[in-house]
């Protein structure tokens, strides 16, 4: 799928005049140096996977076409240090290095916390916790020697996803969702590193899909809400390549990705967005036609983008590029300033000076105590109760009762089960399939308050409990059904 980045570099990068001369006088300076072959490798970004057991050839690659990135896309925090130290000695300028980290770096790494997903970011009373978030996973990545990251997430429009991709986004509220990604966004910020604002892939995985067109006259109300908001808060980058929208062309609606206009007239003249914009070549060639090296990469650079994400056959496709721009004054001019764009956010990011990550105490220093905190807190504050009698909860007197926690798709005591037991003596009743339920109502005549879990794998059996939980309630009993899968299964428990 495509991937687009766009770099602020306006926004993020040019507070201070001072820094700003700087910033272009070392660009210009680097430029100069660069042959026209090392200059196009400067758009490329190669996908690397640190943990791979073929990083010979990743090495090798890198090696040869000496790109101007790297997007991690799967390691481990020691794997990632090493190999990415390594690869910054192959190149000669420092290369730009990003992940997907949309609600924290174990989104990509093991080893590495998740503070939580941004479906319970959406069910948070506030943007306080989920500021701190974005903070948090920023210096996170700061300690592992990343420049940018994918998130947040901003799309809101819900209605073709199914669980668990739903759990990728804050709300199907465009505001609540505006909110939740500034909060995220400000937060990874502050830290150093830039945000790049995505729409989830699982909603929207073929062209075909991008249904929906943008009206450009409704820029602040329609279903671009959330990206218009996050820019005016300066936002660094846009991730298009999932939009769910297309943009309405001379003869018919493309998706807003491949859309000339949108990355041309709308990003970048009517809303003065300057900054790189990052193609994803796969879903570029697919959609262009192209599929000869360097065509689509050349297409993309006339169009307005910056740097490409996989090319196919990256050493083939700098060699063909290179060709064609040498043989294109349009395509020289077009070259020069994406460039210097990319060494500035370089210059920014501290890659004037060669860089290098300490590995001693890294696992410790992204997995503090502060962090399990913040984790546990965000857990905490997300758990929402959406119906019935309030005064149900908390259970205020323990003594006296017997506790039954009925525990639908698990065959084993689940850690809510052990935690349950802390408090007060527990009996667990299993179920994994409906025949299960043969003497569950029996055995809940027996107990004062019945604790219902539903668990991964017990979602099917969900709906028949809701006639159990009826009959106990109309018994006299304390019932409380949690749910820990499907948000939508609670909608037919309720029923």
């Amino acid at each position: 799928m495509l991937r687009c980045l766009i770099f602020s570099v306006v926004a993020s990068f040019f507070t201070w005049p001072v820094e700003a001369q700087r910033a272009n006088q070392w660009a210009d300076s680097v430029y100069n140096t660069l042959s026209l072959t090392e200059r196009v490798a400067q758009l490329l970004v190669l996908p690397a996977a640190t943990n791979t057991p073929n990083w010979v050839d990743t090495r090798q690659l890198f090696q040869q076409v000496k790109p101007g990135a790297i997007l991690i896309t799967q390691g481990g925090p020691r794997s990632h240090t090493k190999k990415i130290t390594e690869l910054q000695r192959t190149v000669r300028v420092p290369l730009l290095v990003g992940m997907g980290a949309a609600w924290g770096p174990g989104q990509t790494l093991d080893s590495a916390l998740v503070f939580g997903k941004p479906i319970q970011f959406g069910a948070l009373p506030s943007d306080s916790l989920v500021h701190l978030a974005g903070k948090r996973t920023g210096q996170h990545l700061k300690r592992l020697g990343m420049h940018f990251a994918f998130g947040p997430q901003a799309g809101f429009d819900l209605e073709q996803l199914d669980y668990p991709g739903l759990q990728n986004f804050f709300s199907t509220q465009k505001e609540r969702t505006a909110s939740r990604a500034s909060a995220w966004m400000t937060g990874l910020q502050s830290a150093g590193i830039l945000a790049i604002a995505t729409h989830d892939a699982h909603s929207y995985p073929s062209l075909e899909d991008n249904s929906a067109v943008l009206d450009l006259t409704r820029l602040d109300t329609g279903i671009f809400f959330a990206y218009r908001e996050l820019i005016k808060q300066g936002l660094s980058g846009i991730h298009t390549a999932n939009l769910h929208f297309s943009v309405q062309g001379r003869t018919k609606a493309v998706p807003a990705a491949a859309s000339q206009l949108f990355v041309g007239e709308l990003l970048k003249q009517r809303m003065n967005f300057s900054g790189l914009i990052v193609a994803d070549m796969p879903f570029l060639s697919t959609v262009t036609g192209q599929a000869r090296a360097g065509k689509a990469e050349a297409m993309a650079l006339e169009a307005g983008y910056d740097l490409l994400v996989n090319p196919n056959q990256p050493a083939r496709t700098l060699r063909q590029l290179t060709r064609l721009i040498r043989r294109n004054k349009n395509l020289q001019s077009r070259l020069e300033g994406s460039v210097k764009k990319i060494l500035i956010a370089k210059f920014h990011a501290g890659l004037n000076v060669k860089p290098a990550v300490e590995a001693t105490n890294l696992p410790g220093d992204i997995n503090t105590g502060e962090d399990r905190w913040l984790r546990q807190e965000i857990f905490k504050q997300a758990i929402t109760v959406i119906g019935g009698n309030p005064e149900t909860l908390p259970i205020a007197t323990l003594e006296e009762k017997k506790f039954m926690h009925v525990a639908a798709g698990s065959g084993n005591k689940t850690f809510f089960h052990l935690a349950l037991n802390d408090f007060v003596q527990v009996d667990p009743f299993f179920l994994q399939t409906l025949r299960d339920t043969a003497t569950l109502a029996a055995q809940g005549k027996k107990y004062d308050v019945i604790i219902i879990g539903l668990f991964p794998g017990g979602e099917t059996i969900g709906s028949s409990l809701t006639a159990y939980a009826h009959d106990w309630m109309a018994a006299g009993k304390t019932v409380v059904m949690i749910n820990f899968t499907d948000p939508a299964v609670t909608s037919a428990c309720r029923a």
